[in-house]
C-alpha cells in the first residue's frame, strides 16, 4: 500500500517484481497543456499587477488571482497526469491530503507572483523565485502521490527524486528570466505574446516535466498486507470532478484577463485569429451560395487552397447542397436561423479535394449587414475521431450487455446441448444392443446357409430381440435424432445471432436486413424475458434492405429489448400465472422510413423521467445494474448517426413504447419531412 511518507530504494528492493504502470497520451497532452495554460494565464495577470493606476488593493486581488491559478493549474495538471496513469491494481485518494496537496502550489505561486510584480528582475531574486515555485512544484507533487491509496508499496529513485527538482528549479527559472525580460522591457499595452507564450511554455515544461520526472522516479511494488481501499476515499470518478473543477477555474481566470486586456483596436484582429486557428471549418457564404472566406481548417478538412475557393458556389465542396441558400436546403436547414440562431446539427457525407469521403457535422447561421444584405456562417466539423470515440464506447457498451447476458446465453446453450447430449447417449446404447442383432441374424444367416441351425441359436435371437424392444426402439430413435437436430439448430441460431450481435462497428453505412437483426437480438436476449413475458413478433417482410452502422444498429436494438424485458419484471415475477407482454414491429413506413417499434407492458415510467431518459448517464436502476448509458448511445446512434428519430411513449403502470425511424435513403430526411437536420 502507498504510505504518506516517502520511501527510497535500497538493496533489498528487487526490482524485477515492480508493477509497470501506462500512460494515455491524450491525458497526458491535456496535462501539459493544463500546465501551460494556468502558466499563461498568471504571466498575463503579473502584467496587470505592474500597471501603475492600479490601487494596492486591486494589486493583491491580481496577485491572489494569480497565486490561485498558477497553484490549481499546478494541481490540476497533477491530477489529470494521474488520470492518464495506471497501474494494473485500483487506485483510490485520500481526501484530505489530496486537499491538502493544493496548498504548496498557491503558496509557491504566490511569492513568483509578488517578485513578478515587481521592477526588480535582479538574476539573485529571479532564482529565488525559482527555487522557491521548484519546492512548491515538489511539494505538491509529492502530497498528490502520498495522497494515492493503493494496495502496492512505492519506493522512489533518489537521483531521478532529485533530478525532479533541479528540472523544475532549472525551468521555472529559466521562464521567470523569460518573463521579467518582457515586464522590463516593454510597455504594458504591448503584448508581446511570443515573449509570454514562451515563458508559459518553460513554466509548463517545468511543471509537467517535474510531475513526469517524478513518476519515473517512482516504482511500484506488490503488497499483500490487509486492503485500505474503502468507501471513505475518493474515486477516480470523484476527482474528475474536483480536476474540473480546477481547470474550470483556469479557463475563467484566463478569460477574465483576455477580456480585461481587450480593447477595440484587437477586436478584429482576435475574431481573425479565431476564425484562423479553429479546429472547425468555418466558411462564410453570400445568400447566394458564393464562398467570400474560408479558414485554414476548412482548407486542411476539404483539402483545397482558400484561393481555388474563394467567390466559387458552395456545391463545389459540398454538391448535395443546391445553389441557392433560398432553396430546399435554407427552408429545411434554416427555418429558424435568421436572427442568429444556429441550425440544428446536420451529419453529411463530404469528399475532400483528393477524393476521399468524411462524415462531417454541419451548422449553418444567419445574419445581417447593416445594409440589410443576409450572409451565412457554415461551420463543419470532422467527425472522424468522433466516431471512432462512438465505435469504442459502443465497444465498451457491448462488453456490459455481453455480461448481462452471459448467463443467459450460457443458460439457452445448455438446455439443448443437455438433450442433444442424452439423445446421442441412447443412441449409442440402442445402436450397441442394434449391432448384437445384426451380429446374431449374421449368425443366422451362415447357419441356414451350411443347414445347420440349431434350436438354441434361434432362442438366443429371440431373446435379444425381447430384450432390445425393438418396437420402442423403432419409435424412440426417429424422435432423438429430431430433437437432437433441433437442438443443434437452436445452438447454431445463437451462436450465430451472438456473431452478428458482435459485428464490429465501421465507418461506413453497410445495407442490412433489420428484421434479421430484430430476430438475432431476440435469439440473444430470451433468457432475460422468456420466464416473465412472452414476445409478440410483427416484421414487414416488404422492408428492404437499410443502409446503417450495422453494429451500432444492433446495440440499439438490443439496449431496448432489454430494457423492455426489465421493465417487465418490474411487474411479472417468474412463476406468475401470468406473463407480461414485448412486442416487436417493423415497418416500411411511407416507403421512406426503416420503422422499429418496441413495446412492453412493463412498469411504465414518469414524465420527470420521460424527459430525461435520453441523456447521458441517467438511470433508474440500481447501483451496479447498468451505467446510464444505453438509451444515450441508442439516442446518438438513431439521431446522430443515422439521421434519423427515437421516440418514447409511457405512462406510469401502463407500460413503454420506443419508436425508431431510420431513413431508407438519405434523401428521406428532407422529403419526408418528418424531422429536420
Amino acid at each position: 500500500m502507498l504510505s504518506p511518507t516517502l520511501h527510497f530504494l535500497d538493496g533489498s528492493v528487487d526490482l524485477e517484481q515492480s508493477m509497470k504502470g501506462n500512460y494515455e497520451s491524450l491525458l497526458v497532452t491535456l496535462s501539459v497543456v493544463t500546465a501551460v495554460l494556468a502558466s499563461y494565464a498568471a504571466l498575463q495577470i503579473s502584467r496587470i499587477v505592474r500597471r501603475k493606476e492600479l490601487s494596492i488593493y486591486s494589486k493583491w486581488r491580481w496577485l491572489a488571482a494569480g497565486a490561485l491559478t498558477m497553484g490549481i493549474g499546478i494541481w490540476s495538471m497533477h491530477f489529470i497526469g494521474m488520470l492518464a496513469f495506471s497501474l494494473p491494481v485500483p487506485i483510490q485518494y485520500d481526501p484530505r491530503l489530496t486537499m491538502i496537496s493544493v496548498v504548496p502550489g498557491i503558496l509557491a505561486s504566490a511569492v513568483v507572483m509578488h517578485v513578478l510584480a515587481t521592477h526588480e528582475g535582479r538574476l539573485w531574486r529571479i532564482n529565488i523565485s525559482g527555487f522557491i515555485q521548484a519546492v512548491g512544484i515538489g511539494a505538491m507533487h509529492y502530497t498528490g502521490m502520498a495522497a494515492m491509496i493503493a494496495d502496492v508499496e512505492m519506493r522512489y529513485h533518489g537521483g531521478i527524486f532529485a533530478f525532479s527538482l533541479l528540472l523544475a528549479h532549472l525551468l521555472a527559472t529559466g521562464s521567470l528570466y523569460v518573463q521579467h525580460r518582457v515586464l522590463d522591457h516593454s510597455h504594458v499595452s504591448k503584448s508581446n505574446q511570443p515573449e509570454t507564450l514562451l515563458a508559459a511554455l518553460i513554466m509548463g515544461l517545468a511543471i509537467s516535466g517535474m510531475h513526469y520526472t517524478g513518476m519515473a522516479a517512482a516504482y511500484y511494488l506488490p503488497y499483500e498486507g490487509t486492503t485500505r481501499l474503502h468507501q471513505d476515499l475518493i474515486s477516480l470518478e470523484a476527482l474528475v470532478g474536483l480536476i474540473l473543477l480546477g481547470t474550470g477555474s483556469i479557463l475563467i481566470v484566463t478569460l477574465v484577463v483576455v477580456f480585461t486586456k481587450q480593447n477595440t483596436a484587437k477586436i478584429q484582429d482576435r475574431y481573425r485569429a479565431i476564425f484562423e486557428s479553429t479546429g472547425d471549418a468555418i466558411i462564410l457564404l453570400d445568400e447566394f451560395g458564393s464562398i467570400q472566406a474560408f479558414n485554414p481548417a476548412a482548407a486542411e478538412i476539404f483539402g483545397f487552397h482558400p484561393n481555388v475557393v474563394i467567390g466559387q458556389d458552395i456545391k463545389l465542396l459540398m454538391p448535395e447542397l443546391s445553389t441557392s441558400l433560398q432553396d430546399e436546403f435554407l427552408q429545411h436547414n434554416l427555418a429558424d436561423v435568421d436572427g442568429g440562431t444556429m441550425s440544428k446539427r446536420r451529419e453529411i457525407e463530404i469528399q475532400r479535394g483528393d477524393g476521399t469521403q468524411f462524415y462531417a457535422e454541419l451548422k449553418v447561421r444567419a445574419l445581417h449587414e447593416p445594409d440589410g444584405k443576409r450572409f451565412f456562417t457554415s461551420i463543419i466539423r470532422d467527425l472522424t475521431e468522433e466516431h471512432a470515440l462512438q465505435i469504442k464506447l459502443l465497444s465498451a457498451q457491448k462488453m456490459e450487455s455481453i455480461g448481462q447476458l452471459a448467463a443467459g446465453v450460457a443458460h439457452e446453450l445448455n438446455t439443448p446441448a443437455q438433450y442433444v447430449g442424452d439423445n446421442l447417449k441412447f443412441l449409442n446404447e440402442s445402436f450397441a444392443e442394434i449391432e448384437i442383432l445384426i451380429e446374431k441374424f449374421s449368425q443366422l444367416q451362415n447357419a441356414a446357409e451350411s443347414g445347420q441351425i440349431t434350436p438354441d441359436l434361434l432362442c438366443e435371437i429371440k431373446e435379444r430381440i425381447e430384450y432390445a424392444d425393438i418396437d420402442f426402439l423403432r419409435k424412440e430413435i426417429p424422435e432423438a435424432l429430431t430433437q437432437s437436430l433441433e437442438g443443434i439448430d437452436r445452438m447454431s441460431q445463437i451462436v450465430r445471432s451472438m456473431k452478428e450481435f458482435s459485428h464490429p462497428g465501421g465507418t461506413e453505412k453497410k445495407p442490412a436486413d433489420i428484421n434479421r437483426m430484430v430476430e438475432s437480438a431476440i435469439n440473444i436476449s430470451r433468457n432475460e424475458w422468456k420466464y416473465i413475458a412472452d414476445i409478440e413478433v410483427d416484421l414487414d417482410k416488404d422492408l428492404p434492405l437499410v443502409p446503417c452502422f450495422v453494429g451500432e444498429l444492433n446495440q440499439v436494438l438490443l439496449n431496448l429489448l432489454l430494457n423492455a424485458a426489465q421493465a417487465v419484471a418490474e411487474v411479472y415475477t417468474e412463476g406468475q400465472d401470468h406473463k407480461g407482454k414485448i412486442t416487436i414491429r417493423t415497418d416500411y413506413e411511407s416507403r421512406h422510413w426503416c420503422l422499429i417499434e418496441v413495446s412492453d407492458s412493463g412498469c411504465g415510467m414518469s414524465e420527470e423521467v420521460r424527459s430525461r431518459v435520453f441523456d447521458p448517464f441517467f438511470t433508474t436502476k440500481e447501483v451496479g445494474k447498468g451505467s446510464g448509458q444505453g438509451l444515450a448511445i441508442a439516442y446518438s446512434v438513431v439521431v446522430e448517426q443515422h439521421a434519423g428519430s427515437i421516440e418514447v411513449d409511457s405512462q406510469v403502470n401502463q407500460g413503454t413504447s420506443f419508436t425508431v425511424r431510420i431513413p431508407i435513403a438519405e434523401s428521406s430526411l428532407y422529403d419526408a419531412g418528418l424531422v429536420s437536420a
